[in-house]
Order: structure tokens, then sequence, then C-alpha cells
């Protein structure tokens, strides 16, 4: 069995959080990113609804998570 290391659940808060910015979820969006044992939690608002399935795909796409 091969053992891989998990990011550290700050590193993968802090990746979420830039990727999201990169796609463009700024103000007056407010995502916020919490991180356990690698298992992320969004929350807050969105401006349009349709980037409520870009945040999770984009979530979801992160190493770790």
């Amino acid at each position: 069995m091969i053992y891989q290391a998990r990011a550290p659940d700050y590193a993968i808060t802090q990746k979420v959080s830039q990727q999201l910015c990169n796609r463009g979820v700024r103000q007056p969006c407010q995502i916020k990113v919490v991180t356990s044992e690698g298992n992320v939690t969004l929350s807050g608002t969105i401006q349009y609804g349709h980037q409520r399935r870009m945040v999770l795909q984009t979530t979801r796409a992160v190493d770790g998570v």
C-alpha cells in the first residue's frame, strides 16, 4: 500500500480561496472556506445562481479535497 501525504488543511483552504478568486468569485460574493481533515465546507453568498456550480466544481478540482 502506498501512503500519500495529505495536504494540510490550511493549504487546502488557501488554494480553494485562491482558485475561487482566479475564477472571478469576488465582492459582492462572499464565500467562506473552512477545511477540516481534507473536507471543505463552503458558506456565504453568491451573486448569481450559475456561480454555485462553478464554485463547487472549482473546489472539487483542488488537490486534497
